[in-house]
């Protein structure tokens, strides 16, 4: 059985809208569920979340609009576009109200490259994502974020002293404590994550060698 969320289609569509940008002269940054596919490989994204510096966001912009896309309406501090079935949100310098600043990922490189494309280092993502989950816990995109977090958690190299610092850093302290608590509450999340159903004392093991790398 085949686990999905989101529409195949649209997560295919998203995926080639994503080769064309890699392939345009503008530095970016890839965060959101796409970030957690290019670090772990387990499940693809059909929103396309970016970080970009203010000085690219109008060739950007540019492009999208010349393939027909539109700008979208959003209270939040970030500009959104419509190409197709495709929705992409833009974070730039000056316009992200994220609990890491997009220029300090940029400054202090807190990404990796991976397979040409630049991506948000783990621990930052991590982070990011808990602050998202936190907002939206009780939605379809709340759950879909506590299985990107158990995904990097299980599938990428996280460096724990870092994402600690980083939490403590960016005034994100109980980043850790919600982390526990959600593999502590999931199952669901879980058999997503690994594609099968997984039986109860394997669960439990999985969530205690968990809990135990975060609070080393």
């Amino acid at each position: 059985m085949k686990y999905l969320i989101w529409n195949e289609a649209i997560m295919l569509k998203s995926y080639e809208f994503i080769k064309k940008l890699i392939a345009l002269d503008i530095e970016f940054v890839v965060m959101g569920g796409w970030a957690v596919y290019f670090l772990t490989e387990y499940h693809m994204s059909k929103d396309i979340d970016l970080m970009i510096r203010d000085r690219e966001f109008w060739k950007l912009k540019n492009y999208i609009m010349g393939l027909n896309g539109r700008e979208k309406t959003t209270n939040l501090p970030k500009t959104g576009f419509v190409l197709d079935d495709v929705e992409l949100d833009v974070y730039t310098e000056s316009r992200s109200g994220l609990a890491i600043p997009v220029k300090d990922v940029f400054s202090k490189s807190y990404f990796l490259n991976i397979k040409g494309v630049n991506v948000l280092k783990p621990e930052v993502l991590l982070i990011l994502k808990a602050a998202a989950e936190k907002e939206r816990s009780e939605t379809m995109k709340g759950f879909k974020d506590r299985c990107d977090m158990l995904a990097i958690l299980m599938r990428s190299k996280v460096d724990f002293g870092l994402l600690r610092h980083l939490s403590e850093k960016y005034g994100c302290k109980d980043v850790i404590e919600q982390t526990i608590k959600i593999i502590k509450n999931s199952q669901m999340e879980f058999e997503y994550v690994l594609q099968k159903a997984i039986i109860p004392s394997k669960l439990k093991k999985l969530k205690k060698d968990l809990i135990a790398k975060l609070v080393t």
